[in-house]
């Protein structure tokens, strides 16, 4: 059996705590979402993690500041304790305009994707980033031969970043969803399609239908305060994916992350 190749994760650790809350604010009430990291990070051979730890604010009280750099530092512990996550530090300035703003990360990250590159140590990487900024370094990164990934949120990554790696791996709302703690996922619930052989009562009345450059007829119907897409599944025969939830935007956003799945507008 032929070993599988190592293939290392490096998180840009303030983008992915900003689509987690991202996503907290636009669907889910600003929630504070708890993410399984176990989860997150399976299938790694190693995670290497950035971030830095908060600065103090203009005015904020030494007690409030102390407990932010304890729960930063105990969530830095936490990661460790799992095994295979290595945790590296920048540094952060608070600017009263913009907040608090990241310095040496994007630094040290390419660092050690392009020394890792040239040890031999990986003949994969994913990075984990929607900074434009990284582009040269996934530029670089093919240029050695390392086969890259970029793992991105989609409502705020640029397509010069995009077209930069070798394969892409969206971070949209279905996927953060799947990251969250069991508790969470059940708190804040998003539509799980469900395959039928029956096809849509002819009867019923559509609020809309278009057409999907995958599945062909795409319908969506509203009753009862919920709202359903409906279309031919494209891998069963004879099939057809019943999407039901309760939010048309949070319907929306996690069918637009299904590939050739084109949402009307």
């Amino acid at each position: 059996m032929n070993a599988q190749p190592n293939e290392y994760l490096f998180v840009d650790g303030a983008c992915l705590q900003s689509t987690l809350a991202h996503y907290a604010k636009t669907y889910f009430g600003s929630a504070s979402l708890r993410a399984n990291y176990w989860s997150l990070f399976a299938g790694f051979s190693r995670i290497f993690y950035y971030d830095a730890l908060p600065s103090k604010k203009n005015d904020e009280s030494d007690g409030d500041f102390d407990a932010r750099i304890a729960a930063k530092l105990g969530f830095f512990e936490s990661l460790r304790r799992m095994g295979r996550v290595h945790i590296f530090e920048g540094v952060t300035r608070h600017r009263k305009r913009v907040g608090q703003e990241q310095k040496q990360v994007d630094v040290l990250i390419a660092v050690h994707m392009l020394s890792h590159a040239h040890r031999g140590n990986m003949q994969r990487a994913t990075l984990l980033t929607s900074d434009l900024d990284f582009k040269p370094l996934l530029d670089a990164l093919i240029m050695e031969g390392i086969n890259t990934t970029l793992w991105y949120p989609p409502y705020c990554t640029n397509k010069d970043l995009l077209n930069s790696a070798d394969s892409r791996r969206v971070l949209g709302l279905r996927a953060c969803h799947g990251f969250l703690s069991p508790s969470d996922q059940v708190r804040f619930p998003i539509p799980e399609g469900i395959s039928k052989f029956d096809a849509p009562d002819p009867d019923r009345t559509c609020k809309t239908k278009w057409s999907s450059s995958r599945y062909g007829e795409v319908r969506l119907y509203q009753e009862s305060g919920s709202f359903e897409v409906v279309f031919q599944c494209d891998v069963n025969a004879g099939h057809w994916q019943y999407h039901r939830c309760s939010s048309q935007d949070i319907l929306k956003t996690c069918l637009s992350e299904e590939p050739g799945l084109d949402w009307f507008e």
